[in-house]
């Protein structure tokens, strides 16, 4: 990788430096690691199935999910559909607790939502465009969801929820457009003008995210949006070139956000027009870093 010197202070640098995957090695094998956390598979298979130490993908993971909680849309449009879910609190990795240590996969004490449980909301538009927050541990308030889901609402978003009463609330007090789904009534989806009335979509977002791993649910969402970036550039063309060893690269980054190709790497992709496909900035700063010529 090149290096340059800054000609103030002296100090060389290359363009890794600052950032969570500065001073990593076997760059050629990345492309390979994300293979194996797309496939959900442990710290040590991975390592395993990609020829490094243990140690090697344990850093990997936690730089490479640093970067990908980053890759939250700014704006949600059109039907955005909210729901929220609750989970056992853990407090995997903390040094003190302040309760009782549990086994793995323990229940609450306390029956219905108590405080024992992590509240977290989702909200989808029907683009796939995805927000999520762990908005504390009881039930969801009309102050939460101004926290963490009126910024990132479009003016003319229409908003699809259950019957909680804390979303026609804030909806009321918002002027927001909204519109709710009776589950406990047995109802699931009804037309509308703008469209399918229903929160199904938010509801898939929750079955994958419970069928992660049992962990602190902000390790889970990191690493949903770290599938959900991996898969995004596997789906721009980003392929494994087995002929040669090597990864396709694509190295410059434009001021736009968009990539185009480095003349001096090789790429191998079915779709060249897959270059110009703009991609979210984290994402962008994951390949630019990632897909580094291993040659």
């Amino acid at each position: 990788m090149q290096r340059f010197r800054c000609c103030a202070c002296g100090r060389t640098f290359n363009d890794l430096t600052g950032t969570p995957l500065a001073r990593l090695r076997h760059k050629g094998k990345w492309l390979d690691y994300l293979e194996t956390v797309l496939d959900s598979r442990t710290v040590r298979s991975a390592a395993k199935r990609v020829g490094v130490h243990p140690n090697t993908t344990f850093r990997w993971r936690h730089r490479f999910l640093d970067r990908a909680k980053d890759d939250r849309p700014e704006r949600l449009v059109g039907i955005v559909e909210a729901d929220e879910m609750f989970l056992l609190e853990s407090q995997k990795g903390s040094r003190k607790l302040d309760r009782q240590p549990r086994k793995r996969g323990g229940k609450a004490p306390l029956r219905g939502i108590s405080h024992h449980l992590d509240c977290i909301l989702v909200a989808r538009d029907r683009s796939g465009q995805t927000i999520d927050a762990v908005t504390g541990r009881c039930a969801l308030k009309v102050a939460q969801l101004v926290k963490h889901l009126l910024p990132k609402l479009a003016p003319q978003a229409l908003l699809v929820t259950d019957a909680n009463a804390a979303y026609p609330a804030f909806a009321r007090a918002h002027a927001i457009a909204h519109q709710a789904v009776n589950l406990s009534a047995g109802e699931r989806v009804r037309n509308g003008a703008k469209g399918a009335i229903h929160v199904q979509n938010v509801d898939g977002y929750h079955r994958r995210f419970k069928e992660s791993a049992p962990r602190r649910p902000s390790d889970m969402f990191d690493e949903l949006g770290w599938n959900a970036a991996g898969k995004r550039m596997i789906g721009n063309g980003l392929h494994h070139d087995t002929s040669r060893g090597n990864h396709a690269a694509i190295t410059h980054i434009v001021a736009d956000d968009t990539i185009t190709a480095n003349p001096d790497i090789r790429t191998d992709l079915d779709d060249t027009t897959s270059l110009s496909r703009r991609v979210p900035d984290q994402t962008v700063r994951i390949v630019k870093s990632m897909l580094l010529h291993s040659g």
